[in-house]
């Protein structure tokens, strides 16, 4: 596993490997958008590599904002997701934060069932959120307390 600070140099590296996890999305972000949202000193931007995956999280005074959270499909159900959120745990700690937040589709029973098991709870629901192909989803907001 590896955990990437922004640094100018290694954006077209992080954009890269960004674009070749295959995650069943149509749109993937462009890159001056992705720019924007890495290039942050407050962002993280955490990758398991050969596996493909990876995790980007902000960190703010006491929290943290999950952004996104992917495994390669032909990487999926091998533990990469749960390396990924415990490293992200570790950092949230050594930096103070004391709750952790993210969105997911509703649709996603999996990555559901996997936010559960780290002990995200449910705290409000964002109606049509999400378009994925012709269809609309509602978001699932969920919190973390971590001690």
């Amino acid at each position: 596993m590896l955990v990437s600070k922004r640094k100018e140099k290694d954006i077209d590296q992080i954009f890269k490997f960004y674009k070749s996890v295959k995650d069943g999305e149509e749109r993937k972000w462009k890159k001056s958008f992705f720019q924007n949202i890495v290039g942050n000193e407050n962002t993280f931007f955490l990758y398991s590599f050969p596996a493909k995956g990876y995790l980007i999280f902000s960190l703010s005074v006491e929290s943290i904002d999950v952004i996104a959270l992917a495994i390669d499909e032909d990487y999926r159900k091998n533990g990469i997701a749960t390396k990924l959120l415990e490293k992200m745990i570790i950092l949230a700690r050594e930096n103070h934060a004391n709750k952790a937040f993210l969105e997911v589709s509703a649709c996603n029973l999996a990555a559901i069932k996997l936010y559960h098991k780290f002990g995200f709870s449910k705290i409000g629901i964002r109606r049509n959120y999400y378009q994925k192909k012709n269809e609309k989803q509602d978001a699932i907001l969920m919190k973390l307390d971590i001690s």
